[in-house]
């Protein structure tokens, strides 16, 4: 085989997923009610998610967080402040959600319905912090939490990480909002510079701190366990969805073909965001048209057509969808999809997108295309 045939199989290889093999969708209602648009999935398609008060409907203050496969529902805990039900929620593979609930800026809790952990409280409700942030927080596998807070006498935020047995720990000095955390234990989190008014993306492995000054970030950035942060980025005025390990230069989704990305239903002064699995497959919520940019649809890739998981106008059981919202911790590794979805006739609900064929049939059919590929080749040589 000459030099070029393998480049050629080799990036074959590397590019599997340009073989134009599609992917379809099933989809399976996993609670049936008024739910936030903030929902969390994990490995073993456990969903959670906030069920607004029905006693207070149109504008609900108070909710429970749940968690639900399908079948069986569990009640985590009572959600009170609107911002507390405006929330990204994140949950570990071993069933423990990273909620706030209490006044002012609230107190960071981890629990399971069953083992409940404090992780930080604020001055109102009895903690150390005169602030914890109105952002999103992230929870990994051994159950370590990220969130941002602000200390006596200073002015800025900065990210702490922990896991309610001790007190948390402040990750490092940088003005750090809305983290994300993995199994190792690297943080990734939106970094604001208010002399310049910019905001740019900062992972922290260990004791090493990596910036990416040259992208305007917005919204919440997600990390898979591979250290790779996938979020909104603005790069030469262009709206962008960057990949970004710290190490590596940033690749990009090229979002052109689309009217709005980062746009739709907001929660914590933010909007729908990036997710990121282990397998590198990023999901994201962006609009199609500009009549309406909240009439959206979640996408893994640039084109509009052929990346669509679900949109706006789509049929769930013979019923159209009015709006749906999706979250940075709505992505599992199987690549599962879980959002919520406000339908036509006024019902509401959260369901669980699931691929087919699922990934490792893609893995499959892939190695089978190129192996088919290398027969075809080795029967040209042969003649």
């Amino acid at each position: 085989m000459n030099t070029a045939s393998k480049i050629l199989l080799v990036a074959l290889a590397l590019n599997c997923s340009s073989l134009a093999i599609a992917v379809e969708y099933t989809f399976s209602q996993v609670y049936t009610g008024p739910a936030q648009p903030g929902v969390a999935i994990n490995d073993n398609g456990l969903v959670a998610l906030i069920h607004d008060d029905v006693s207070n409907p149109g504008t609900p203050t108070t909710g429970w967080l749940i968690t639900s496969d399908g079948h069986t529902v569990t009640q985590i805990s009572f959600i009170g402040g609107l911002a507390n039900l405006h929330q990204a929620l994140s949950l570990n593979n071993n069933g423990f959600v990273a909620f706030r609930e209490g006044v002012s800026g609230g107190a960071v809790f981890s629990s399971n319905g069953t083992t409940k952990y404090t992780i930080a409280a604020d001055t109102y409700n009895g903690g150390l912090f005169p602030y914890i942030s109105r952002t999103a927080l992230s929870i990994n596998d051994t159950g370590t939490v990220a969130f941002s807070a602000r200390q006596l006498g200073d002015s800025l935020s900065h990210v702490f990480v922990g896991d309610g047995l001790g007190a948390p720990i402040k990750l490092n000095d940088r003005n750090g909002v809305v983290p994300t955390i993995n199994s190792a234990s690297t943080v990734a989190y939106r970094y604001y510079d208010p002399g310049s008014n910019y905001y740019s993306i900062e992972i922290q492995k260990e004791t090493q701190l990596y910036s990416l000054p040259d992208v305007n970030a917005a919204h919440l950035p997600d990390i898979n366990d591979f250290g790779e942060a996938a979020f909104f980025g603005s790069v030469n005025g262009a709206i962008k969805v960057v990949v970004w390990d710290g190490e590596s230069s940033p690749t990009f989704i090229d979002g052109s073909l689309y009217e709005h990305l980062s746009l739709g239903f907001t929660y914590d002064g933010g909007a729908p965001d990036c997710a990121i699995n282990n397998q590198g497959l990023v999901a994201f919520g962006a609009s199609t048209t500009s009549m309406n940019p909240y009439n959206q649809g979640i996408f893994t890739g640039p084109d509009p057509v052929a990346d669509k998981v679900i949109q706006a106008g789509d049929l769930l059981d013979g019923v159209a969808i009015e709006n749906l919202g999706f979250s940075r911790n709505g992505l599992n590794n199987l690549g599962q999809i879980a959002f919520s979805a406000y339908m036509n006739d006024g019902t509401t609900g959260v369901w669980v997108a699931t691929p087919v064929p699922e990934p490792s049939t893609l893995i499959l059919l892939a190695i089978g295309a190129i192996g088919l590929l290398a027969y075809v080749w080795r029967r040209r040589v042969s003649r």
